[in-house]
């Protein structure tokens, strides 16, 4: 599948931020995948808390994305329409990551990193925790300093167009590497 389709972030059901990715890439190619997830086998969780919040701090909770009750999508199917490629980055690959993600784009693929949010310009962890998370690459700004991603770092369990600065990406990926956990999926 080519990344020179438009993807639109996909939010008609929360599956998870990576599926519901997968979803948007499935959807830019043909929108009949738009009904994929009504077969998808369910199951619905009820979770009791024991627990009460006062009504400010509920309201709030639900903003930040509380989702009850739990609902289980399996979403096997979706990766029987896509091929992944895996690599995994070294320390020696930091200069060129730019050059990486862009010869990924240029073959026309997606490209999933791993990002740490903390590097965000913005978002809720965005210079606060330390919160790794699989980001969308889909293209390249026109300005060539930012790539566009699609995430759910402003809202969880909200989709939305996002750019991030490849700085950040450089940044956070010196850091996971140091980390030991470095890949790139495409």
């Amino acid at each position: 599948m080519t990344p020179t389709h438009r993807i639109f972030p996909y939010n008609d059901i929360w599956l998870d931020c990576v599926n519901n990715n997968l979803m948007s890439i499935l959807i830019s190619h043909n929108s009949s995948f738009e009904k994929l997830p009504l077969t998808f086998k369910t199951q619905y969780w009820k979770k009791l808390i024991n627990q009460t919040f006062p009504e400010d701090n509920f309201e709030s909770l639900l903003h930040q994305g509380l989702m009850l009750p739990k609902v289980q999508y399996d979403t096997e199917q979706l990766y029987h329409y896509l091929r992944f490629e895996d690599q995994l980055l070294e320390q020696s690959d930091i200069p060129f990551l730019d050059v990486i993600i862009q010869s990924a784009l240029d073959k026309k693929k997606y490209v999933f990193l791993d990002v740490d949010r903390f590097f965000y310009s913005s978002g809720r962890e965005s210079g606060k925790i330390h919160f790794i998370h699989p980001t969308f690459i889909h293209g390249k700004c026109a300005s060539g300093d930012a790539y566009t991603v699609i995430e759910d770092c402003l809202s969880p369990g909200r989709m939305h167009d996002y750019q991030t600065p490849l700085e950040v990406i450089m940044e956070s990926t010196q850091y996971l590497i140091k980390s030991g956990k470095k890949k790139l999926d495409s």
